[in-house]
């Protein structure tokens, strides 16, 4: 069937939802289930079949179907003994091109609704579903591989500061086995609305939460890391593993969270040893998170360790360190995005609104960190009451990473907008070596002997396209700062080297954007599209630029259309920055 043709056959098939006449029979015969009534193999011709009966359920074709046994006996896809559109619509998305769009495998069921305020401290072994309503995880919770934790829209989802084991509260999603060529990691399916989103959070009283009140969410996929073997173990866990090992899985699932916002959570356990808000590690292409904002979270907001997997419409706001990080051969790719940070819960040691790292053991370790960003506005809390020192940079990278990043607005950061550490990272910024008096530079600053450096080095790349830096740094004007002493950049470029061949490329402007930052949230992270649309008029196209499908076009600096709507202003405000 042509591409159009199969567009209008889901059409119509939702045209069909309401509609619907239950087909209904008594039980279906045990292990039948197939989603195959012609017998063929599944294709939209079983859909067509499952259509006619739902709608004709005395027509011949369906008391022959599935082999004789009638349609119910093989068609009854989510086991409820009842066939109607839902079945049809699961049976659709089998024979959807690419990836399965069924979090719920065919043929299982969904699980038992949990009564509302069940507290859930134990791992959990089969497939369950969370209501509308509150509940509680006490203690690390894992998810065994396999198994599929619905939660519906409205549900309220918290964790206990003080649990009964004494281990951080977190639900932890674990990997399936990455030697099956298709393994089954564990899978979240949280489908939430603007209006009704799904809020993980403190179990504490409002007014009295606080960042790293709980450990968050976190995921374990097959997909690759740059770890030897391809395999570790995560940040703040023991005795969990991610990461697909030799032959990583970059297509795998580990499910769908959308309209989800987390909060209060991110707890640290040791220096550098840390549950994040939401935690991705070495996730697959076919998971599909979208609309998540995390926030107020003790450590990093969102942090990719490794991983394919590709989001658009992402919120983080207040966390202590870093709202947007990558680490460990990131290749993931992202539009839509707010960052903004709170003088009220920041780290001083170093937050940044994108930190992004390859290898902090090994800087040169493969598959190098290449991920692909674009549409992000960064907001820093200079202008905050109580904003404390140390440094905050918008464009913060290190440890031999690449990536792409385009259509970036950096606007209110401490220190400046763009740092560079470390030669491994400048050597992916730019060709060429510095040279002063014929001897490699190795303090960061020392002016070069000539002009040896220009845009492009070793690949993958460290790029930026069309950055709109404004009242960044001292005076407002700081574009870039160097690092002196441990970790500068050695004889490749440094971070105002960089960033000068991008202004003399034309791709970093400085005019005033029109937004108001202040104290936190202030009117410019409320609504963060720019007052002035001419200075953030000058975007790229990025599907154009990286040739990829997955990125919408959208031609403006930022992640706000400034003649558009603010996609996060919703009926029911699925977002929120309440702080306490």
């Amino acid at each position: 069937m042509k591409f159009g043709s199969f567009q209008k056959f889901r059409t119509g098939l939702c045209s069909l939802a309401f509609a619907a006449v239950l087909f209904r029979a008594a039980s279906p015969a045990s292990g039948a289930c197939t989603g195959d009534p012609n017998g063929g193999g599944i294709t939209l011709a079983d859909v067509a079949l499952m259509l006619t009966c739902i709608n004709n359920p005395s027509a011949a074709a369906c008391a022959s179907a599935c082999g004789g046994q009638g349609i119910l006996n093989c068609a009854d896809v989510n086991l409820d003994g009842v066939l109607n559109i839902n079945d049809a619509v699961i049976v659709l998305n089998e024979t959807s091109p690419g990836c399965k769009r069924n979090v719920v495998p065919m043929c299982s069921s969904p699980g038992p609704v949990l009564p509302c305020g069940t507290t859930i401290s134990a791992d959990i072994t089969s497939n369950v579903v969370l209501g509308s309503c509150e509940y509680f995880i006490d203690g690390t919770v894992f998810v065994q591989p396999g198994n599929v934790v619905t939660i519906r829209p409205g549900a309220v989802v918290k964790g206990r500061k003080v649990s009964s084991d004494g281990s951080p509260s977190a639900l932890v999603f674990l990997q399936g086995d990455c030697s099956d060529g298709n393994p089954f990691s564990a899978r979240i399916n949280a489908a939430g609305t603007p209006a009704s989103p799904i809020v993980f959070t403190s179990d504490q009283p409002v007014g009295s939460r606080a960042a790293g009140d709980w450990g968050g969410v976190a995921f374990m996929g097959c997909s690759q890391v740059n770890l030897p073997g391809g395999s570790g173990t995560p940040e703040g866990l023991v005795g969990v593993v991610f990461g697909g090992g030799a032959t990583p899985i970059l297509n795998e699932s580990s499910g769908l969270a959308r309209y989800v916002r987390t909060e209060f959570a991110g707890r640290e356990l040791a220096p550098d040893n840390e549950l994040n808000v939401w935690t991705m590690n070495a996730l697959g292409s076919c998971t599909q998170f979208d609309f998540l904002q995390a926030h107020m979270g003790k450590d990093d907001g969102f942090e990719w360790f490794g991983g394919t997997n590709n989001l658009k419409y992402l919120v983080a706001t207040a966390n202590a360190d870093d709202q947007l990080d990558w680490q460990l051969g990131t290749v993931s790719k992202v539009q839509f995005a707010l960052a903004a940070q709170y003088a009220g819960n920041i780290d001083t040691a170093g937050s940044h609104g994108f930190e992004s790292d390859n290898n902090e053991n090994n800087f040169a370790a493969t598959p190098v960190s290449d991920p692909r960003f674009c549409n992000v506005t960064v907001i820093g809390g200079k202008l905050q009451p109580g904003h404390p020192a140390g440094d905050f940079f918008g464009l913060f990278h290190r440890r031999g990473t690449g990536g792409q990043l385009a259509n970036i607005l950096v606007t209110g950061m401490d220190d400046a907008a763009i740092q560079l550490r470390d030669a491994a990272t400048g050597q992916h910024a730019c060709s060429g070596t510095c040279l002063v008096s014929g001897n490699p530079r190795t303090d960061g600053v020392a002016t070069c002997d000539g002009s040896p450096f220009t845009l492009g080095g070793a690949a993958p790349i460290l790029r930026h396209y069309k950055l709109l830096l404004f009242n960044n740094g001292t005076g407002g004007t700081e574009l870039c700062r160097n690092k002196t002493g441990s970790g500068n950049t050695g004889a490749s470029c440094n971070s105002c080297e960089y960033t000068n061949l991008l202004v003399g490329a034309g791709e970093i402007y400085t005019a005033d954007p029109g937004l108001t930052i202040g104290p936190f949230p202030s009117p410019a992270v409320v609504d963060p599209r720019p007052g002035n649309p001419g200075a953030v008029s000058g975007g790229v196209d990025c599907g154009a630029l990286f040739g990829d499908p997955f990125f919408t076009t959208a031609t403006y600096i930022g992640g706000f259309d400034p003649n558009g709507a603010n996609w996060m202003v919703t009926p029911g405000g699925w977002i929120s920055f309440v702080t306490q």
